[in-house]
């Protein structure tokens, strides 16, 4: 009974005639079908192009079913395949060997997979799929597999595998040597590979030519936490940097014309901390014809600097807001667990000042790096900013990122830049002259007794605020520019006493430096000393009475009498006693030791 099932299931993997190596998109490739049973094509099952080869069912123990390709080496041969192990896990295998020696194998169910190994040397290769049971005492009928896409591919130059002519020389050095191969690519379906490196070693590829910029893209699988780099040199000097997983990010520099050398090197360090993967990196797509940035340059308002931009979106220019000028640069627009950036070069030790905004949720924030160092970092929503810099390096990378975490988002996730100055220079505070400032108070105190006027004159050499602080009896709070009628006025709207005076503030700004200004009245707000600027507070006060009949002649007497006290105490405070007139000079001297 046996034999006749066996007899039959050979009778049906022999009905479908096509050929196998159309059957796996090669038609050019030579197959054998070999063993105790054979491999067949079929159109149910397939990975590419409508077809695959498909193994027959292993019914005994010991059975193998064998397909064997002869390929002419130094080439590449890549592979898709697939298992279906319905039986007992492991009891079924399917291999792939180079010259009789195992490549590769697979014993439990698995879609389809690519596979590719480079054949190196100038000789024929036998290359084998071998479908097999491995349990002796069962047989396997409901286990399949399965064979697809097989390519044959040229071992390809480093610059062919980059996507650059073949005119490009690439030199590669090191513990091991850059290779290019098809398992992992940006585009075109091959790139350049890191050699294969043990801890404290390295491996770099490079090459040299006459340009004015290059974009590449780049690969990483490594040592996270800092431990195993990839890094890209201009000219010896580093450029960039990565470490742990980098899935294809574009990076891209322009400079001035000339030969220029441009190193990429992977290195790992003395042992393994965190999961690296493959423990490799990749490079391809290299060009030497990059975008024009300038647009950048010039939205930002220096034309003498080269930007660049990337990450998972690219910086454009914006005229929906600015802080100089009619536009701005405006960040990309990314989703959640994504960043977007743009950086520049200068040199140093230079100043630099620049404003920055950003509208997000306060976990997206919008971060400004020196040389890969925080400086600082905005968030939620914040208004247009400035901020001035000191860059002691000689060389810096300045880079301005904005990136989202999980979260739903908030306001407009985005942040902008704008109004970049190299070189730039504080202004130098002026005075009006070599003497100190002097603040002249009058104060015009009718014979009513009441404060009808008060102008303040004064000369500031900073853009500071500044309180004054007076002190009178019934000094009352009302529209002085207005000449109001104090007896109009409710209680609420008169100075409260204190101590047998009360209290009224004068809010000082000056509009620009060396400028003469005018002040009036201002709501009594908190005062804050240390913002004041000054030595001290300036704080007059008045011992008059307002309240004085006028038809009283002892009244008027100590009202004389306390007029003449004054005068004693401070030779700047003068009396005209004909039109009962109080002018009170004050000598303000500032504290040279504060801003």
């Amino acid at each position: 009974m046996i034999n006749e099932r066996k007899i039959l299931i050979i009778d049906i993997c022999q009905v479908n005639s096509s050929s196998i190596s159309e059957a796996v998109d090669n038609p050019d490739l030579e197959l054998d079908s070999t063993g105790d049973l054979a491999w067949v094509a079929q159109d149910e099952i397939y990975y590419y192009g409508g077809s695959s080869a498909e193994s027959c069912s292993l019914v005994d123990s010991e059975q193998s079913c064998e397909m064997t390709a002869s390929v002419l080496g130094k080439v590449w041969i890549s592979f898709y395949w697939k298992l279906d192990a319905e039986e007992e896990p492991e009891s079924v295998s399917l291999s792939f060997h180079i010259n009789g020696e195992l490549a590769a194998t697979k014993n439990v169910s698995q879609d389809w997979h690519r596979q590719i190994f480079k054949l190196e040397t100038n000789s024929n290769y036998s290359c084998t799929w071998i479908f097999q049971n491995e349990d002796l005492n069962t047989g396997t009928g409901n286990s399949r597999a399965w064979v697809d896409k097989i390519e044959i591919l040229p071992i390809e130059s480093l610059s062919e595998a980059v996507d650059l002519e073949s005119s490009y020389d690439f030199e590669t050095w090191g513990n091991a040597e850059w290779y290019s191969q098809y398992n992992i690519s940006y585009c075109n379906g091959s790139s350049a590979q890191s050699g294969k490196i043990g801890h404290s070693e390295y491996t770099s590829m490079s090459t040299m030519t006459y340009v004015e910029c290059v974009s590449f893209w780049w690969n990483l699988e490594s040592e996270g936490g800092g431990y195993d780099y990839l890094t890209f040199y201009i000219d010896g000097v580093l450029d960039q940097e990565r470490y742990g997983f980098v899935y294809w990010e574009n990076v891209q520099q322009n400079f001035h014309l000339g030969l220029h050398n441009f190193t990429w090197s992977y290195r790992k360090n003395t042992l393994d901390r965190y999961y690296n993967g493959q423990s490799s990196g990749w490079v391809d797509k290299i060009s030497f014809q990059c975008e024009d940035t300038t647009y950048l340059s010039d939205a930002m308002d220096a034309p003498e600097l080269v930007f660049r931009t990337g990450g998972n979106a690219k910086w454009k220019v914006t005229e929906d807001t600015s802080a100089v000028g009619k536009s701005s640069l405006v960040s990309g627009p990314i989703t959640h667990d994504e960043l977007t950036w743009i950086e520049t070069k200068v040199k140093g030790p230079t100043m630099i000042l620049f404003w920055m905004r950003v509208s997000s949720e306060d976990k997206d924030p919008l971060t400004f790096y020196i040389n890969g160092v925080v400086e600082s970092t905005i968030s939620y929503f914040h208004d247009w900013e400035e901020y001035v810099i000191m860059l002691d390096e000689e060389s810096n990378t300045l880079r301005w990122e904005y990136s989202r975490n999980f979260g739903r988002g908030w306001g407009d996730n985005c942040g902008w830049i704008d109004g970049f100055v190299l070189n730039y220079t504080e202004p130098t505070p002026s005075k009006t002259s070599t003497s100190d400032t002097k603040v002249i108070l009058v104060i015009i105190l009718p014979s009513v007794g009441v404060l009808m006027c008060c102008i303040l004159t004064i000369y500031l050499n900073k853009k500071k605020k500044h309180d004054l602080e007076l002190e009178g009896d019934e000094i009352n709070l009302f529209d002085l520019t207005n000449n109001a009628n104090p007896e109009s006025l409710n209680e609420t709207d008169k100075g409260k006493k204190k101590d047998g005076g009360s209290k009224k503030h004068l809010k000082l700004s000056s509009s620009s430096t060396n400028e003469e200004s005018t002040y009036t009245e201002s709501e009594p707000e908190k005062n804050n000393d240390s913002d004041l600027g000054l030595e001290e507070k300036i704080i007059i006060q008045n011992n008059q009475n307002s309240n004085i009949d006028p038809n009283d002649d002892l009244q008027q007497e100590n009202q004389n009498e306390n007029h003449k006290n004054t005068n004693t105490q401070n030779d700047n405070v003068n009396i005209d006693a004909e039109n009962n007139d109080l002018y009170i000079k004050y000598d303000y001297q500032p504290n040279n030791s504060k801003n």
